[in-house]
């Protein structure tokens, strides 16, 4: 089971799990329009247990590379989270604190989507599932990986492009707990995304706020333990420095656009 998707919502910004607008608040008509389904795309499907089953969502995952989430819907089951970063053969699940597992899951990523190469788990037949992609995309998201070095202000870069509004970290050789920073809580906590505990306190973020161009990490093992590998994926959720990004602030003391006529 496939499905259709049409170019219907031009954005006027990225907004999603940042909490905010990223790169592309608004654009001049000298950018081509983007679109909400060029970049982000949710598939519900039906599992039919071949090596070959095609998720088409309109998604460019072979040029831009990107971040799948995916859930079955009929029945208890993990979160799986896959991305082009470090390969479609590596599994992490979000409701574990295990290490990535390696299997032949997706045999390619397409022009417009992916194919699933699994037989079960994900692709059980007459099972339903359900998942989420997002196209690695400047002011939308971005997937860095690293070794740690257990260094406290080590500064780890990224292409976002716009200040992140949430950053979720795994460590994918070991147990350590997933580790998600939110522009809503700070720098100085810390949520865990395989807990149902509260926010807690943390030096992860070494208590430096997200930048436009890096995180800055804490030396301890959630996001930088010695030679321990990890991988974030980084959500938009602040201002921009990309060269493309048209946005203005009105707060009530005489703001106003001027725009000439045109058809």
């Amino acid at each position: 089971m496939t499905n259709s998707y049409k170019k219907e919502y031009p954005f006027v910004g990225y907004a999603g799990f940042g909490g905010g607008v990223g790169a592309l608040s608004a654009k001049s008509s000298a950018v081509s329009t983007k679109y909400v389904d060029e970049v982000f795309s949710t598939v519900p499907y039906i599992g039919d247990g071949t090596n070959s089953h095609k998720i088409t969502n309109g998604i460019p995952l072979s040029t831009t590379g990107g971040f799948i989430w995916g859930k079955e819907r009929g029945n208890s089951g993990s979160h799986y989270q896959f991305d082009t970063v470090r390969g479609l053969d590596k599994r992490l699940k979000s409701n574990s604190d295990a290490a990535q597992e390696t299997d032949t899951f997706y045999s390619s990523v397409d022009s417009d989507g992916y194919t699933i190469e699994k037989t079960t788990s994900v692709n059980i037949s007459g099972n339903t599932y359900v998942s989420w992609t997002w196209a690695i995309k400047e002011g939308l998201m971005d997937i860095v990986t690293w070794t740690g070095n257990a260094t406290g202000g080590r500064q780890l870069a990224h292409n976002l492009g716009s200040v992140p509004g949430m950053v979720i970290v795994k460590e994918t050789g070991g147990t350590e707990d997933w580790t998600v920073y939110h522009r809503a809580s700070g720098p100085e906590y810390k949520l865990k995304l395989n807990s149902m505990n509260a926010q807690g306190s943390t030096s992860s973020w070494n208590s430096v706020v997200p930048t436009s161009t890096y995180i800055e990490l804490g030396s301890n093992s959630a996001v930088n333990g010695s030679g321990q590998e990890y991988v974030a994926y980084i959500f938009a959720g602040g201002e921009s420095t990309a060269a493309t990004a048209r946005s203005v602030n009105f707060d009530g003391s005489n703001d106003y656009l001027t725009i000439p006529d045109n058809d």
